[in-house]
């Protein structure tokens, strides 16, 4: 709905943002080596990923951790919803691009 965006700082924490009052929600996640971050269409849910390989969701406003999907052997470097939300895409170093259920977490 534009409310909302989501950001991945220097420090490697997930940072909500509320766009019509310019205020920062509290940190959504914390993780020590996140490269990518994306909100889902509906705002309720965020993946991120990093260096550590698996893409990891979690719910938006209450900060848990959700699906950890594995299947990249190298540095997953971007994340992605389809348009409808009923899927996630991500890209990795090890030259593939895996799309998941997002209800699931199966690839």
């Amino acid at each position: 709905d534009g409310r909302q965006i989501v950001s991945v700082g220097r420090d490697k924490t997930l940072q909500g943002w509320n766009t019509k009052t310019d205020n920062a929600d509290p940190v959504l996640q914390e993780r020590t080596d996140a490269t990518s971050v994306t909100l889902s269409p509906n705002s309720n849910l965020i993946v991120s990923s990093g260096d550590d390989k698996p893409v990891r969701e979690c719910v938006a406003d209450i900060s848990i951790a959700g699906h950890v999907l594995q299947g990249h052997t190298y540095v997953v470097t971007s994340v992605a919803w389809s348009p409808d939300g009923s899927q996630i895409a991500s890209g990795s170093r090890d030259r593939t691009v895996q799309v998941w259920d997002a209800k699931t977490g199966k690839a």
